[in-house]
């Protein structure tokens, strides 16, 4: 039984990083793009914004959105590239050891 589980994993794990990778780094553009019209225009109506109580306006103006005087979407569009890389050298046949996945 831990044998299918691990093969199970095995064979999902590529498609998992690479779906959620590009869902991240799809995520990561958008707010990339808002966070730069909202430069541009402070009156701009955030598309995150869906109502009072779920809006990112206030959050993304915050000074925890913006890590070392950039804005965080930049560092998850660097982060989750790397995560499809990986998904897909998993997909070419590449072993990692486990000091990489820790890492990960």
């Amino acid at each position: 039984m831990n044998l299918l589980k691990k093969r199970t994993l095995q064979q999902n794990l590529p498609w998992i990083l690479t779906i959620g990778g590009f869902i991240g780094l799809a995520s990561a553009f958008v707010l990339t793009l808002e966070k730069i019209a909202l430069l541009k225009d402070p009156a701009h109506q955030l598309s995150c914004s869906i109502n009072p109580v779920l809006s990112c306006g206030s959050i993304i103006m915050s000074p925890e959105a913006s890590a070392f005087n950039f804005p965080n979407p930049f560092i998850g569009l660097a982060g989750y590239a790397v995560v499809i890389t990986i998904g897909m050298a998993i997909f070419a046949g590449a072993k990692f050891k486990p000091w990489f996945w820790r890492g990960l």
